[in-house]
């Protein structure tokens, strides 16, 4: 879905172990009829997302692991 060079590598276990829900980043993918790509994921968009981490964090009773 995302295209991103080839040296990028992303870790999403530290994101789920902490929290963040897969719609935080990737959008409501369940209820999109066509795939499409809800946040740049640039690094600014992510730096902004870690300066207010509290807006998309779950409960941890929410959360699967």
């Amino acid at each position: 879905m995302h295209d991103l060079p080839d040296f990028v590598y992303f870790d999403h276990s530290i994101h789920i172990n902490k929290g963040v829900g897969c719609q935080s980043c990737h959008g409501p993918v369940d209820k999109m009829p066509l795939m499409y790509q809800a946040n740049s994921l640039q690094m600014e968009w992510c730096l902004d997302c870690h300066a207010r981490q509290t807006k998309f964090l779950r409960p941890r009773d929410r959360c699967s692991t």
